[in-house]
């Protein structure tokens, strides 16, 4: 349930409730929001409000002063100033349940003072950035590139680097598999061998060189469309056949598996490969533990090797965790090859550092050599650097920005129902709801069912760049894809000229409905 833009006032608000968010609330209550399992809040006010959040999983931006926070069993919680703050980890639970452990999963934050600049615009002229040089002179807000600086603790890696002066030939040390297997250890619950670790030069390089050596020409690859355009590049330039089961869409902004076509598609005995998407982009799903489960175990029975690209996997709104595909199940696990890197999340890809991982020594070992064979297998001078201090280092600065983009992804929301609310509903858009990456995936189908022409109005007329929603298959037609992953300021300059723009396009291809 979302309340937005309310004043709510009452004793024991939300008491033992589920999945709550408050976004844009006042909120006055005598020992409120407590015993919630995941509550979210966003720019909210918490007024004459004491002993706040007692054995809850909260997520919350305050403005102003929070009277007194008790005992919260995880999350994190930011506000200008909390007046008392108790973390007793020798109080237990009315349920039996010990929290020990509650100050090592509680963060306190100042919402006000934030450590990190997000809000600063980054000038990129002359960068050779293909994000803006595409671009021309409209505002870019189409590939998945953060105008973000990356967290301080890698630039200074990196000029550490630059300073030794030598960029000869690099290894992969052992260092690097422990920062790989220490980080899903900690964030994502995932025990990872790291022996079962390959470094590669990124995702695609790595997808590419598997559809090579898993596949023979002409075998299908299964994808669930919409998905990240690039698959389809993967699989048709190395001489297989892209396989579509699209996902069911309900019209209102949400999406399906469509479990019978999907499990038609596997059956075929042409049929050998799946590039499973997790999280999903463009749509921003989740897979949750039952849904990776069912697609692992269909896999396992028609013997299709499972390719999960979790790249978008540490970019989750918070209080939201991703389940890693092998961490399901034995048939997940030993059937499948994991895709993983820090790049999209520290807004480092021109590095080109990532790794797969693969349980199964046999399949280990084709894909090892798949990827030697491509010469892809190798770091760059400034690949182990980067990333050793990505994930050893740069937990704080990730924190905030997931932080940052929730609050670029609620105003764009917000801006959108705005618009809504000023248009007959025959114009109306709709923003899929997802929980994952910085791009959102808009309806546009009262607009238009060519995506493709709107986009090239807009960034003709109205000098914004978004991705047209053809590219990734499926019903992709009706939908642009918006990147939210800039300066607020930025974001809403981008936004409203996408408004202006729906106004105008709607009025010039029906003007005598308006």
């Amino acid at each position: 349930m979302t309340v937005r833009d309310s004043f709510i006032s009452g004793e024991y608000l939300a008491w033992n409730s589920r999945n709550v968010t408050f976004e844009h609330c006042t909120i006055e209550s005598l020992q409120g929001l407590c015993y919630v399992d995941h509550l979210v809040l966003r720019d909210c006010r918490l007024v004459n409000t004491t002993l706040a959040f007692e054995y809850s999983s909260v997520d919350a931006d305050v403005h102003g002063t929070i009277d007194s926070v008790f005992n919260p069993s995880s999350g994190t919680i930011r506000a200008d100033h909390i007046n008392e703050l108790t973390l007793d980890p020798a109080k237990n639970r009315s349920d039996g349940h010990d929290d020990r452990d509650s100050r090592r999963r509680i963060t306190v934050g100042r919402i006000g003072g934030m450590t990190y600049d997000f809000d600063t615009p980054i000038d990129r002229s002359g960068t050779y950035s293909l994000k803006w040089e595409e671009a021309g002179d409209a505002l870019p807000m189409w590939v998945a590139d953060m105008d973000f600086q990356t967290a301080p603790v890698i630039r200074e890696a990196l000029r550490r680097r630059v300073e030794h002066g030598v960029f000869g030939y690099s290894i992969v040390p052992p260092e690097w598999n422990q920062a790989y297997v220490d980080w899903w250890g900690r964030r994502h619950g995932l025990a990872i061998d790291p022996d079962s670790l390959v470094f590669c030069t990124g995702v695609v390089p790595a997808i590419s060189s598997m559809v090579r050596k898993l596949t023979t020409p002409n075998e299908n690859v299964v994808i669930m469309t919409p998905v990240y355009n690039i698959f389809f590049n993967s699989i048709l330039n190395n001489g297989c056949r892209v396989l579509e089961s699209p996902l069911a869409y309900d019209g209102e902004g949400h999406y399906e598996i469509d479990w019978a076509d999907f499990e038609t598609k596997l059956a075929d005995p042409q049929t050998t490969l799946m590039i499973l998407c997790n999280p999903h982009n463009p749509i921003d799903r989740i897979w949750d533990c039952e849904t990776l489960e069912r697609i692992g175990e269909l896999c396992w029975k028609h013997h299709v090797t499972v390719v999960s690209d979790e790249i978008h996997c540490d970019l989750t709104d918070p209080g939201f965790d991703y389940v890693p595909f092998a961490s399901v199940g034995e048939h997940c696990a030993m059937n499948s090859v994991t895709c993983m890197a820090p790049t999209k999340t520290f807004n480092i890809a021109g590095l080109n550092s990532a790794a797969v991982m693969i349980p199964n020594p046999v399949l280990r070992h084709k894909v090892w050599r798949a990827l030697n064979t491509d010469e892809v297998a190798e770091p760059n001078a400034f690949a182990m650097d980067a990333t050793l201090a990505a994930f050893n280092e740069g937990e704080p600065w990730l924190n905030e920005l997931r932080a940052y983009l929730a609050g670029n992804k609620a105003t764009a929301r917000a801006m959108f129902d705005k618009y809504n609310a000023s248009v007959p509903a025959d114009r109306r858009i709709i923003m899929v709801e997802g929980h994952a990456t910085y791009l959102l995936w808009v309806d546009c189908s009262a607009i238009t069912h060519d995506t493709d022409a709107l986009c090239d109005y807009l960034k003709r007329e109205h000098k914004v760049m978004f991705s047209a929603g053809s590219e990734y298959g499926g019903n992709g037609h009706d939908f642009v894809r918006i990147n939210v992953a800039c300066p607020r300021a930025r974001m809403i300059e981008g936004l409203a000229r996408f408004i202006d723009g729906l106004l105008a396009y709607r009025a010039q291809s029906f003007p005598k409905m308006d």
